[in-house]
């Protein structure tokens, strides 16, 4: 039976308890004692696994470094494509998606809303 460490180290302290309380006889406990084998940590499939990871990490940060630029674009894209995305954006932002976890900062929303009245048409204007 083969068996990681820990366990042949149960099995064997099972079978001296076995032994000392003469459950067993030492050849049952010689027997299954010579049955398990206890194997080694496999050091060479660790070794493969850390290598595709790194792979992996490699591939990401290169594409996060070629993606850098492309993202600055999309971002400027949608700050300058009209004030009302702009105004949307800063709102988004400033509220919390959980009250409890982030504080609400009252003078900054009302600071985005003005600017959003003077922004945005009547019938789409933010009241306090």
């Amino acid at each position: 039976m083969n068996v990681n460490k820990k366990q042949g180290k149960l099995i064997n302290d099972t079978i001296d308890y076995w032994k000392n309380s003469a459950i067993i006889d030492n050849d049952t406990s010689q027997k299954l004692r010579d049955s398990i084998k206890i194997r080694p940590f496999d050091w060479k499939r660790l070794a493969k696994y850390s290598f595709w990871v790194s792979i992996a990490c490699i591939i990401i940060s290169v594409s996060a470094v070629l993606a850098d630029n492309i993202l600055i674009q999309l971002i400027e894209k949608i700050f300058t494509s009209s004030s009302v995305a702009l105004c949307i954006s800063f709102l988004l932002n400033d509220y919390p998606l959980s009250y409890t976890s982030l504080p609400y900062h009252a003078s900054s929303t009302a600071a985005v809303i003005s600017l959003s009245n003077k922004l945005l048409p009547n019938n789409l204007r933010f009241t306090l």
